[in-house]
């Protein structure tokens, strides 16, 4: 089968080229995973955008994108939510009728909307050949016919916004599928340097300030990687930073040698995080993760066995001190039987099948199928 993929217009796909975009990472590695399920990804994107194993059609031109975003500072905290401009406007523009000439089994394919709303034209343009679908839906909610939510979390809390007065019926066609890496790009390492680590853009929401003081409370280096400058944050921030470093937006390969090595990830988010990818990426390097004790973390952490979930800022202080008693072996097997491409894979393939199956009329939620055993998958839903 072959599966559309929507690609960034603000940015060029590729490890070097958006390493602080986290729809980079999503899109990256849906390929991959779409590969090893025997499926067939094409991705729309910027022309010079890398995805390995993927058909990459140019339907926005380096010249739109280098009119758009010549002077964009690479460290700096450029928007992620963005979505007006000439580079959206061109690719609306050619998406559409690219898809149409690639398209081979009309509705019996996917198309995936990583950006939600502000590609909500391109789907729509091809909703009678495609089957829609956002593939981990974050802050922007629900948008496409067919929904996967990236938590149990933030799937309850968009019911909660959308429910019309005392409850919210759901569409049984819309899943819960979590974050996905390919673990052998995350360094395991066992022993750890005396640093604390920081890893997200340089605002207060992220709750970089707990990270700072509690680490100037513990007398302990903290390395911050992202983008934006200590002078962002420097009103939030109570305590002295003389113990911080900021080394600036790291691609995937360069940041491993603090992943891997850090005593834990303290990224303790002050609103409600529909995933937060960072702790997952701490946790296949076996480093455990510190964090607010709500939303996406209630599932993905595993208080006391992958890391802490915490409230209070004295809560954060002795989490970081008690993180080496966690076994660096069981951090990273809980991450790799969660958050796994080759874990989340059979999810993915289970919402395929069933909506393909739906939109053609070959079954509907009555449906009982006993010549083909479901073995209920069990692995990409939070197990020991």
């Amino acid at each position: 089968m072959q599966v559309h993929l929507l690609g960034l217009p603000n940015y060029k796909i590729g490890w070097d080229t958006a390493p602080n975009n986290p729809f980079n990472t999503k899109i990256i590695y849906m390929a991959d995973m779409l590969n090893r399920m025997g499926h067939t990804p094409i991705c729309y994107a910027v022309e010079g955008s890398i995805i390995p194993n993927c058909e990459v059609v140019p339907v926005v031109s380096h010249k739109t994108f280098m009119k758009a975003y010549r002077d964009r500072d690479p460290n700096g905290l450029d928007s992620l939510a963005e979505s007006t401009g000439v580079a959206w406007d061109e690719f609306a523009a050619n998406t559409p009728g690219e898809i149409r000439k690639r398209v081979k089994e009309p509705m019996r394919e996917i198309l995936m909307n990583f950006m939600g709303n502000g590609m909500v034209s391109t789907s729509s343009a091809v909703s009678d050949i495609v089957l829609s679908m956002d593939p981990g839906i974050g802050h922007g909610g629900p948008i496409e016919p067919y929904r996967a939510y990236e938590s149990y979390a933030w799937q309850n809390f968009m019911y909660g916004k959308i429910a019309p007065a005392y409850n919210h019926f759901p569409n049984m066609y819309e899943r819960v599928i979590p974050a996905y890496f390919d673990e052998r790009d995350y360094e395991f390492q066992e022993e750890k340097d005396d640093f604390y680590l920081y890893i997200g853009r340089l605002i207060w929401g992220k709750g970089i300030s707990v990270a700072i003081e509690a680490t100037h409370a513990l007398g302990k280096k903290l390395v911050i990687i992202g983008g934006g400058t200590l002078d962002d944050i420097k009103g939030s921030v109570k305590c002295s930073m003389d113990h911080v470093q900021h080394v600036g937006v790291l691609g995937l390969k360069h940041k491993m040698r603090y992943l891997s090595r850090a005593k834990a990830l303290i990224y303790f988010s002050l609103y409600i995080e529909p995933c937060g990818h960072a702790p997952i990426e701490a946790m296949l390097c076996g480093t455990p993760a510190i964090t607010t004790d709500f939303g996406a973390f209630a599932e993905t952490v595993k208080h006391g066995v992958s890391g802490y979930r915490c409230r209070m800022l004295n809560d954060v202080y002795w989490a970081a001190q008690q993180v080496k008693d966690l076994d660096p072996h069981k951090i990273r097997e809980w991450a790799v039987k969660n958050f796994s491409i080759d874990a989340v894979a059979p999810l993915y393939q289970e919402f395929f099948d069933d909506i393909i199956s739906y939109a053609n009329k070959e079954t509907d939620w009555y449906t009982i199928d006993k010549q083909h055993p479901k073995n209920m998958q069990q692995v990409g839903r939070y197990k020991a």
